[in-house]
């Protein structure tokens, strides 16, 4: 088969005959109508009265054109539907069957065609028909891209057509040979175990993989290889996966054949981590290996460790997988320790020292020692009188501590926390989790780096398998949405561990909405595609396939009509007809960003940012009435001449965030002035403020910046750390009398403590005070 006629088949199996035949079934339509038409109207004027034979005649130029379009939607959607069953039925299923009998004539046209018409949805009815067809294929080339097809398809989670190929690879045995992880596939459904080879890591990772499998089949057949390990490198690569990522089926597979690793560290970990702890004590009686394991562990590994060591309740070991002479300054305990710290205290019955730790541990922490205390009924007689009264102080404003502060701090500037600037980092994109624990940060291109933002510690990484185009983390979910050059990701956080893909091309900009049941994504095409949940699957909802230039967009809380920001301005979408309906205001500059908040004393509030700089904030009755009312300009805000990047709401707050180029704005609506203005020297990537740790964090491209309100900041500092410029600024806001009851009593319980640090802090030396699990070393203020 030449080109020419490969190209005439390929024609005639994509060509879309419903669209042809509705076509020209509209034309006969029309006429046909414009034909009853004049005989309804012949038949009025000739067996009718004078007068309605008149108003027949005046009537019957609005009577053709309505008649015409109906008939012509009928006898069109009919003759397209009748035409693509003919096509279906006579034309493609000829094309099916010549092209059968060229590919057992070995022709690899003929094989393309095959593959292209499987794919194809227009051939889905003869889907059967031809894969019996590709049963014949023979050379191994197209076995290959048979086995390629079917494994793509699968991850993706397209049913009907992975089964079809599933069937035609099971029943011919078929198995490609490269690359590993399709080779371990195809093997597994297969059932040609024989093929694998068990000797070798990669392939150990590729069937643990496997036995998450949604195929029965697949994961069985994964779990019996796995059975079946002897090389010690492939025992080792299964004990490593359970002790890096908890593996279940590792962990199952550890228990039932007795696998442990050849090291004798990494033998302890895995008999401490499975539950042997009769072995484990008796390869590890004096916990040395559990002290060296704990030190070269990962972070993941090492909250494993040490979480086994609680529930086993075992304050020896808690002790001993960081090392007995182990030291930490106050200051630099993260609230795991603080937590290992209060459990192992009271464990013992240490009162005395629990309360000697409030008094110069973070606010944050003293109210948690001090609950505690207040649980078990200590009792403070033996104190001295001052500390006793400090202790009655403390205790009387607990009730009024809540650990979600929400302080009435919209007038205060937030002051730097913490900067993350890894080595050779180069921002494309980050994203905050909704508790504001986590930072999701994609860095050079295809890495992501997960970062823990209390103690700016680096959990986890990743290497992406293609570019980076866009992330976003979902609004009450710990998910992660990360587009690509060629599909969606989704990945479960902090782990990173892949949940979905979904194949949607170079999303460069992705948005949830509606608590998280929908997504939208921005590709490079300019369109926008909306996608819902069913059950565990992201599914096509719609598509607006002609948005003009849309720099940002936001949907409506009722979901009938997406908000646009583009060259032309801001204007509004509908959904169902994809109709562009309205623009708001007349202005010439083109609008970049835009942010909706909804609900706002009986109207929503939208800000819309423009390249000149200029913010715009538009009040509108909420929807869908906005549709047919004037939006009201409320206030115009200037942040300088660079244009606006991104604009986002602190909604509990009513806050905007405006970013540009080199600047970050607060602003508080309707006053025209912003609160606070940072400055960058390198330019800003975005910027994200996290309203459950009161946290902001600025993406530049080298760094990601942190700031907080002062009074989160103190709450989250040891009363040592504390300067004398922290107590002026406590004692201006206790006089203040604007702070709700809640922000009141933290400036009272802060500012006690520290009092009382600075005056009874006299001790030269560092006072050092032994838990279970380290030694707390209190610094001394300088």
């Amino acid at each position: 088969m030449d080109a020419r006629q490969a190209a005439r088949y390929r024609r005639a199996l994509t060509t879309h005959y419903a669209t042809i035949g509705r076509s020209y079934g509209e034309r006969i339509g029309r006429v046909l109508g414009v034909v009853i038409a004049l005989a309804l109207w012949f038949f009025v004027a000739t067996r009718l009265d004078f007068c309605i034979s008149l108003g027949a005649i005046l009537f019957q130029p609005l009577l053709l054109v309505p008649l015409a379009r109906i008939a012509g939607g009928v006898v069109g959607a009919a003759s397209g539907e009748i035409v693509e069953s003919i096509a279906a039925r006579i034309i493609r299923r000829k094309i099916v069957t010549h092209l059968r009998r060229l590919h057992l004539a070995q022709d690899n046209n003929a094989f393309g065609l095959l593959m292209e018409a499987l794919l194809s949805p227009l051939c889905a009815p003869l889907r059967d028909e031809i894969t019996n067809a590709l049963r014949h294929t023979t050379q191994p080339n197209s076995i290959q891209a048979i086995c390629r097809t079917w494994l793509k398809h699968h991850k993706r989670g397209e049913r009907e057509l992975a089964q079809s190929l599933a069937r035609l690879i099971h029943e011919e045995r078929w198995a490609a040979q490269r690359p590993l992880e399709l080779r371990v596939y195809t093997a597994l459904l297969s059932e040609q175990l024989e093929l694998l080879d068990l000797t070798k890591p990669d392939t150990v990772a590729v069937l643990l993989e496997a036995c998450r499998d949604a195929d029965a089949t697949i994961a069985h057949n994964a779990r019996r290889a796995l059975s079946q390990l002897r090389h010690p490198a492939a025992v080792d690569a299964l004990c490593e996966a359970f002790l890096q990522s908890e593996d279940a089926c590792a962990r199952e597979l550890i228990l039932q054949h007795d696998y442990l690793p050849q090291d004798a560290i990494r033998r302890a970990l895995v008999l401490f981590l499975s539950g042997q702890e009769a072995r484990y004590e008796a390869l590890d009686p004096e916990h040395t290996l559990l002290a060296m394991g704990y030190l070269t562990a990962s972070e993941s590994l090492q909250r494993r460790l040490l979480e086994r060591a609680r529930q086993l309740g075992r304050v020896d070991l808690m002790r001993v997988v960081v090392g007995s002479n182990t030291r930490k300054r106050i200051s630099e305990l993260r609230d795991r320790e603080w937590q290992a710290v209060l459990e192992a205290l009271s464990a013992q019955a240490r009162w005395h020292d629990m309360w000697r730790l409030a008094t110069e541990a973070p606010p944050y922490w003293s109210k948690q020692l001090l609950q505690h205390l207040a649980q078990v009924g200590w009792d403070a007689a033996s104190l001295e009188p001052e500390e006793r009264a400090l202790y009655e102080q403390l205790h009387a404003l607990l009730p009024r501590l809540i650990v979600a502060i929400e302080p009435n701090q919209r007038r205060a500037s937030l002051v730097p926390h913490r900067v993350i600037a890894p080595s050779n980092l180069h921002l494309n994109d980050f994203a905050l989790t909704a508790d504001g624990k986590y930072a999701v940060l994609a860095a050079n291109e295809r890495e992501l780096q997960v970062w823990h933002l209390p103690d700016g510690s680096l959990e986890h990484t990743l290497t992406l398998p293609r570019l980076f185009r866009a992330l976003a983390t979902h609004p009450s979910l710990p998910l992660l949405a990360v587009g690509m050059t060629t599909e969606l990701h989704f990945y479960r956080l902090p782990e990173l561990e892949l949940d979905a893909t979904v194949p949607i091309a170079a999303a460069s900009q992705i948005k949830f909405f509606a608590e998280g049941t929908i997504l939208a994504c921005r590709t490079h095409r300019r369109r926008v595609e909306l996608y819902t949940i069913q059950g565990s699957e992201w599914t096509l909802w719609h598509r607006l396939r002609r948005p003009q230039e849309v720099r940002d967009f936001t949907l409506t809380p009722n979901q009938r009509a997406l908000l646009v920001a583009s060259g032309s301005g801001a204007g509004v979408f509908d959904i169902a007809t994809e109709e562009y309906r309205r623009t708001f205001g007349a202005r010439a500059a083109e609008a970049t960003a835009l942010a909706y908040l909804p609900r706002l004393r009986f109207t929503d509030w939208l800000a819309i940012g423009y390249d000149d700089g200029l913010i715009v904030i538009l009040s509108l009755p909420p929807v869908p009435e906005s549709f047919a009312v004037a939006a009201r300009e409320r206030v115009r805000l200037i942040s300088g001449n660079d244009p606006i990047r991104a604009l986002h709401w602190i909604e509990p707050e009513q806050r905007l965030l405006s970013v540009s180029e080199f600047t970050v704005h607060l602003w508080l609506p309707p006053n025209r002035y912003p609160q606070q203005q940072l400055s960058f020297e390198t330019p800003i990537v975005d910027a994200h403020y996290a309203f459950a740790t009161n946290l902001l964090a600025v993406g530049t491209r080298n760094h990601l910046s942190l700031w907080t309100d002062p009074l989160s900041h103190l709450i989250r500092q040891p009363i040592t750390r504390y300067k004398e410029g922290d107590l002026e600024w406590l004692e201006q806001q206790l006089q203040e009398s604007t702070n709700i009851s809640a922000t009141r009593a933290w400036l009272e319980f802060i500012h006690a403590l520290v009092r009382h640090h600075w005056r009874y802090d006299i001790a030269i030396e560092p006072v050092v005070i032994n838990v279970g699990e380290f030694d707390i070393e209190i610094e001394v203020t300088d």
